[in-house]
């Protein structure tokens, strides 16, 4: 009696897992940095209408900022044209909202 031949499992090397769990963690590695970002634009939109201020969505024709890279987008975040932003912000706030809204227009004032 001939037994039929036993199949081998597929079977691949370390290197291969190591390669592929890399490839792998490099794009999520993105998409987390990129809705860090979007969370940190949308607490500090919260804080600012907390204390008065706001964004001013896009209205004018003469300046449009970028919009935001697409992942961005599909995390819910907007383009933001103006932030009105209360008289007494601190440096480092203000710091802050320059950094995360680079191409934003800033007005210190209140929405009275």
């Amino acid at each position: 009696m001939n037994e039929p031949p036993k199949r081998r499992r597929y079977q691949f090397r370390l290197r291969t897992l190591l390669i592929v769990v890399t490839l792998v963690a490099v794009p999520c590695a993105y998409v987390g940095w990129q809705a860090k970002v979007v969370r940190e634009r949308r607490a500090l939109l919260d804080s600012l209408k907390a204390a008065g201020g706001g964004a001013i969505p896009v209205f004018h024709y003469e300046y449009i900022p970028p919009p935001p890279p697409w992942i961005r987008r599909v995390f819910g975040d907007e383009t933001v044209e103006e932030l009105l932003v209360p008289p007494k912000t601190d440096e480092e706030t203000m710091a802050r909202i320059r950094h995360l809204f680079p191409g934003a227009h800033i007005l210190v004032g209140t929405r009275d």
